[in-house]
């Protein structure tokens, strides 16, 4: 289940879709939006199970060329330092699709971070051609996340474009919580980095709040004219006996 989700529109810029409203990312703060996740994560009491770092930019190159695609993804993959991988290739009238998936490993860090490169030249009726790049680097643990996200930031750049990075920390509480115990939750992160709640969404299972933290500045999307830098989610998992936390910054871009 996911309430707020992110979307690539037919311009030169990246957008995001938050409910219905469409709103333009505000200049990236890696670093930041990091701080703001691990602050506002740390108050849930939740113990963390992995990370995402996700980015949806449209490049400055415009090509349905399988080659030029490769060219690109292969650069971006040895920034990444993810190691040789064999590209994923399919092509149709309207789209040409690139996928390089390998695996980022750090010294000394416990685990090891997967990551998913996909480059798209779109042909859009009506809009010209347009190259789309996804990058998620997934973990298991948390000890990479801060190194993660520069990687990825950086890999961006080398295309000529700016970054778009959602950053999200995943984790579990030991028991599964009613309604009111996950809002007690939210508020509790919430309030621990000074954030407003702008729009939420809940039902028997899952809650959801979004909004603008104050006490640590990272880039923000609008919805409905607010803007929204943090959105903390929990979903009761009655299989398990536990509830799955997520916390990110924009927003958080992985089912929940």
């Amino acid at each position: 289940m996911k309430k707020l989700w992110v979307a690539v529109l037919a311009s030169c810029a990246i957008s995001y879709v938050v409910g219905q409203e469409v709103a333009t990312a505000a200049s990236p703060g890696a670093e930041s939006s990091v701080a703001l996740v691990e602050s506002a994560f740390a108050a849930t009491g939740a113990r963390v199970t992995g990370f995402e770092v996700h980015d949806w930019t449209i490049l400055p190159q415009a090509t349905m060329s399988v080659a030029r695609l490769r060219v690109l993804g292969q650069g971006i993959a040895n920034e990444l330092q993810i190691g040789t991988v064999t590209p994923l290739i399919s092509k149709s009238v309207t789209e040409a699709s690139v996928v390089y998936v390998g695996t980022m490993r750090f010294a000394g860090e416990s685990g090891a971070v997967r990551v998913t490169v996909d480059l798209m030249g779109m042909r859009i009726p009506g809009a010209p051609v347009q190259t789309a790049l996804v990058i998620q680097a997934l973990a298991n643990d948390d000890g990479a996340v801060s190194e993660v996200d520069r990687r990825v930031a950086a890999a961006v750049q080398t295309t000529g474009a700016t970054p778009s990075i959602n950053v999200t920390m995943i984790g579990l509480l030991g028991k599964s919580l009613a309604t009111s115990a996950r809002a007690k939750v939210i508020r509790q992160s919430f309030a621990s980095v000074d954030a407003r709640e702008a729009q939420s969404e809940q039902d028997a299972y899952t809650s959801s709040v979004a909004g603008c933290a104050n006490r640590i500045w990272a880039p923000a999307v609008r919805a409905n004219g607010q803007p929204i830098n943090l959105q903390v989610a929990l979903h009761k998992r009655n299989e398990f006996k536990d509830t799955k936390v997520l916390v990110g910054s924009p927003v958080i871009t992985l089912e929940y």
